[in-house]
């Protein structure tokens, strides 16, 4: 039976203007990174749009409540136990701690929305056969050299294999792997403590290797089949999750498998192999 090995979500708006230019560029982009045919990829769009859909005060309160646990959580990942006015968590505190106002309830509602279609996209996974799940937004912007992208991407693929002995589809299916592919704040924003990062030999240029899951954005990831299955439990089973953002319920869902001591991999490109055009300029679209 005909194993599908690749899963590729991307997550639109209904009014977004990009549509086809995601559409076009992330199944061109996947078949060149894989170096397959596209019958060997599993495509999956998922949209949505805000309509007239509104939260409560009350589901604000849950929602930053959930943040408030998080932010007590991410402490220990920190070098420095005090906030900075630069640091991402400090913007993103700042960002959710947010009074109940008209603007503010379309903002949430946009990324409560966007985060559970990052969850769907899980469980669709969950229910193919492939083994490397790969999600970008419709805000990624992928650099007019694909060549170069293509190189970067190879060469971490080319370390994976010689670091588990395996080939990458092999990779994917046997361990907990995270790649953060897209550019958000910058890495050095994270306030990460030195002893989570690590450098094996033969780690490509611009790789950062880490010992546990830490993402900056969700612009673009890629995750292995066994760790889908412990970020899709997680959330099944702690709904209010949903509440973060997509990039901070990803970073809940890793505190979570920490605390379980399931060892993880996580590797980000830095810098990224495409940019996120919510928080970058500059980038030029492959079209």
């Amino acid at each position: 039976m005909k194993r599908d090995k690749y899963f590729v979500g991307y997550i639109t708006f209904d009014d977004s203007p990009r549509i086809e230019i995601i559409r076009r560029t992330a199944n061109s982009l996947a078949v060149k990174l894989f170096c397959c045919e596209p019958e060997e990829i599993i495509f999956s769009e998922t949209r949505f749009q805000l309509d007239d859909i509104s939260i409560s005060p009350l589901t604000l309160r849950q929602r930053n409540k959930r943040f408030n646990i998080l932010v007590k959580n991410w402490d220990i990942y920190k070098k420095s136990r005090n906030f900075n006015s630069q640091t991402f968590l400090h913007q993103l505190r700042n960002r959710l701690l947010c009074e109940y106002d008209h603007h503010s309830n379309k903002r949430l509602v946009k990324e409560m929305l966007l985060a559970d279609k990052h969850v769907y996209l899980w469980r669709s996974f969950l229910e193919s056969s492939s083994s490397l799940l790969c999600v970008m937004e419709d805000d990624a912007l992928f650099y007019e050299d694909i060549h170069h992208t293509i190189s970067r991407w190879s060469g971490l693929c080319s370390f994976m294999a010689s670091t588990y002995d395996k080939n990458l589809i092999d990779c994917f299916s046997r361990y907990n792997l995270y790649i953060d592919c897209a550019g958000g704040f910058s890495f050095d924003s994270l306030d990460i403590c030195a002893d989570y990062i690590c450098n094996p030999e033969g780690l490509p240029e611009g790789v950062i290797a880490l010992r546990k899951i830490f993402t900056n954005t969700s612009c673009m990831y890629i995750m292995s089949r066994p760790l889908v299955v412990e970020m899709y439990k997680i959330v099944s089973e702690n709904p209010g999750l949903r509440f973060l953002p997509s990039d901070w319920l990803i970073n809940a869902c890793a505190i979570d498998i920490e605390h379980q001591s399931i060892s993880t991999s996580c590797f980000h490109f830095a810098p990224p192999l495409l940019q996120h055009s919510s928080v970058s300029s500059g980038a030029s679209y492959m079209r």
